[in-house]
């Protein structure tokens, strides 16, 4: 029971750690290449959008995952 209760602690300061990091990292600018590509895939998907609402073909390959 002790050994779980420690488990249980120690999960919750590594997901804080995590946490913390992650928020370092995106207030020193590291999300903008998500910014990026997350454009990337607003714009593919708009363009297949209006492609689907035109009844036109869209074959396009989606941007790649990284």
């Amino acid at each position: 029971m002790l050994s779980g209760i420690l488990r249980e602690k120690t999960d919750r300061w590594i997901a804080h750690k995590r946490r913390e990091k992650l928020e370092r990292a995106y207030a020193q600018g590291y999300a903008k290449g998500y910014a990026k590509r997350q454009k990337l895939w607003q714009d593919w998907n708009q363009r297949r959008l209006e492609c689907e609402a035109r009844g036109d073909p869209f074959n396009k390959p989606p941007p790649f995952l990284d």
